[in-house]
């Protein structure tokens, strides 16, 4: 079964393509092709405070990603339609961002617990509607945040009222809001 892997990084992406490819060779797939986008990060992002040079750095990816997309999907066509299999290697440089993930996400996982909804929640839901792991709920008028939570900050970025807090560190930052590379990803994948 022919495969194209396309994955969204940071800066960097690390063994993350390498790993993907063992495991779909297990399941019976072949790596046909390969392409990683540099996007924004939406963590990052919760640093920069709203309408600074630093959100316009963090965003400054998305501008292009209508025109990945489109190069992308010239490539997979044409690689879908050949016999041969790509190899992807380990990184040598693997273990250094693995590391770093490792203490990122210790520091993340004290975040979790920081989640709240602050008084400009007007309990539309949309937070609720987000979240992949079906984590947060709305009971006896107020937004609870559950313990399955794994961070992908949908409910932070996504709430219209910017609401949704991580203690004190969130307040008054810029979040990302969906736009037109969503519109353009949906179209595409129709």
């Amino acid at each position: 079964k022919p495969f194209y892997l396309i994955l969204t990084k940071g800066l960097i992406l690390g063994n993350s393509a390498y790993e993907l490819q063992q495991i779909l060779r297990s399941k019976g797939y072949k790596v046909k092709g390969f392409h990683d986008i540099i996007m924004a990060d939406t963590l990052f992002l919760l640093t920069a405070r709203k309408n600074s040079l630093l959100e316009r750095f963090y965003l400054l990816p998305n501008r292009i990603f209508n025109h990945h997309l489109k190069s992308i999907y010239r490539t997979i066509v044409k690689t879908l339609h050949s016999d041969k299999e790509i190899k992807l290697r380990k990184k040598l440089y693997g273990f250094v961002t693995e590391l770093i993930a490792r203490n990122f996400w210790k520091k993340v996982n004290k975040w979790k617990s920081m989640l709240y909804a602050d008084d400009k929640c007007n309990l539309c839901g949309i937070c609720v509607k987000v979240c992949p792991r079906s984590n947060i709920k709305i009971e006896g008028g107020k937004v609870n945040f559950g313990n399955d939570c794994e961070f992908c900050t949908a409910c932070i970025h996504r709430c219209p009222q910017e609401a949704v807090q991580v203690g004190k560190m969130t307040e008054r930052k810029a979040r990302y809001k969906v736009g037109k590379e969503a519109e353009y990803f949906r179209r595409v994948l129709k």
